[in-house]
C-alpha cells in the first residue's frame, strides 16, 4: 500500500479524521451487511410460507418457486461476497493507517480474536462472514432437494 498517502503529513488530528471517517464508512457497511441479512431472511420466510397458499397444487408451482429461491439464495450469496470483500479492504486500509497512529486498535484486537481459543473447536478460527454466507447455501441445497424430490414424485 504504497499509495496510500499522498504526501509526508505532520497533522496527526488531520490522519486521525480522516481514520474515524473510513472507520465509519466501515461500520456501515457491516450495517448494510446486517440490513441485507434481514431483508433477505424475512424474504424467504415470506416465500416459503407462501408456498402454503398451493396446498392443492402444489406440484405445479414448487419446481417454478424453488428455482426463484435458489436464484435469490445466490444473489444473497453473491452479495454477502461482495460486502465481505469491500469490508476486507477497508480494514486492510484502516490497519495501514493506524500503523501512523499511537495505538492500533483493530488491528491488536484482529489479533486477540484470532488466537482466542472456541469450544467448538480450539485449534481453528472461523468468521462471521463465513458463518453467514453458509445460510443461503444451504437454503439452495434445500431448494435443489426440493426440486429433485417433486420431479422424480418422492412427495
Amino acid at each position: 500500500m504504497d499509495n496510500l498517502f499522498n504526501t509526508e503529513f505532520d497533522n496527526r488530528e488531520e490522519l486521525f479524521q480522516q481514520y474515524r471517517l473510513f472507520v465509519d464508512s466501515a461500520e456501515k457497511i457491516s450495517d448494510r451487511r446486517s440490513h441485507l441479512n434481514t431483508f433477505f431472511i424475512a424474504l424467504h420466510s415470506l416465500f416459503v410460507s407462501g408456498l402454503s397458499f398451493f396446498q392443492s397444487d402444489i406440484k405445479a408451482y414448487i419446481i417454478p418457486i424453488c428455482i426463484f429461491g435458489c436464484v435469490l439464495a445466490f444473489l444473497w450469496w453473491y452479495m454477502l461476497c461482495n460486502y465481505r470483500s469491500l469490508n476486507k479492504a477497508k480494514f486492510q486500509i484502516i490497519h495501514e493507517i493506524e500503523k501512523h497512529l499511537p495505538v492500533n486498535l483493530y488491528q491488536t484486537e484482529w489479533a486477540l480474536y484470532k488466537k482466542s481459543k472456541h469450544w467448538y473447536n480450539p485449534n481453528r478460527y472461523f468468521s462471521f462472514s463465513r458463518l453467514e454466507m453458509a445460510l443461503p447455501v444451504l437454503l439452495i441445497a434445500i431448494y435443489v432437494c426440493l426440486i429433485i424430490i417433486t420431479r422424480y414424485n418422492y412427495v
